[in-house]
């Protein structure tokens, strides 16, 4: 009789960073469906004929089975399920898939299991394959962690005072944590116009479905000026050097 069964589990997770450590392994950082973010060891998982093959490599979704032992989980297995290594000759896909592993690696807190951002994630990646309006995707991970962080920008009400009035009378303000009215704009930190078309995709975003926001369309003006308050928003909220979209796609050239 095994007298530590819990020491091996199962376990699907996405692969969203990895380290080389040593001369033959590597550190894994796992979003994984039962524990959250962990991180993991692969041992000889860089030696030529590794038995891992792209299982770990990131944006890739897979089945593992992993040991605890002294110091950082073992993965003794590793199983791919679905891969999005597909879009590396697909320049804007792999952006996009590489900036939500950024955000994920960088804002999410280890070891606190979220099923629902997990299938979340998934259900993104998935479509990203069919949908040609692959910015409308990006946007709704960015909107909906933040929810899962528990720091969602309020955008159904004013977020000081809570009136929910005309859409042309808000504004947005980082430090009171989304829109404001017009009576609140001027009580304190530093507020900029949100005009009303930009509000309403922003209400569509954050209420419907992964599937439902493909239908969404935004012009250059509107995804660049919700690109880069959102960015502001995540810097302010997180206190991390969160990159806003444009600077970080700069790295993957079409």
């Amino acid at each position: 009789m095994n007298p530590e069964p819990d020491r091996y589990w199962n376990d699907e997770g996405l692969v969203i960073r990895t380290v080389d450590y040593g001369e033959k392994d590597r550190i894994v950082i796992l979003f994984t469906r039962r524990r959250g973010k962990i991180s993991a060891i692969a041992r000889g998982i860089r030696k030529s004929g590794s038995r891992f093959g792209t299982a770990l490599d990131p944006g890739t979704f897979s089945s593992i089975l992993m040991y605890r032992g002294r110091g950082l989980p073992h993965v003794t297995q590793a199983e791919i399920r679905t891969s999005c290594r597909k879009f590396l000759t697909d320049p804007p896909r792999w952006a996009v898939v590489s900036y939500c592993l950024n955000l994920i690696a960088d804002c999410y807190e280890p070891e606190s299991p979220d099923i629902a951002l997990y299938e979340e994630v998934h259900a993104i990646f998935s479509l990203l394959a069919q949908c040609s309006n692959w910015q409308t995707l990006l946007m709704k991970f960015r909107v909906d962690l933040l929810g899962f962080l528990g720091i969602r920008p309020h955008i159904f009400r004013c977020a000081a005072c809570g009136r929910q009035e005309g859409r042309e009378v808000f504004s947005w303000n980082v430090q009171s944590g989304g829109l404001v009215c017009q009576g609140c704009s001027v009580q304190g930190g530093i507020t900029e116009p949100f005009l009303p078309d930009l509000r309403l995709i922003l209400e569509r975003i954050a209420s419907q479905s992964v599937r439902e926001c493909q239908k969404l369309r935004f012009s250059r003006r509107q995804f660049f000026d919700l690109d880069r308050l959102l960015a502001a928003y995540y810097r302010h909220h997180l206190e991390r050097k969160t990159p806003d979209w444009f600077s970080f796609s700069r790295r993957f050239p079409v």
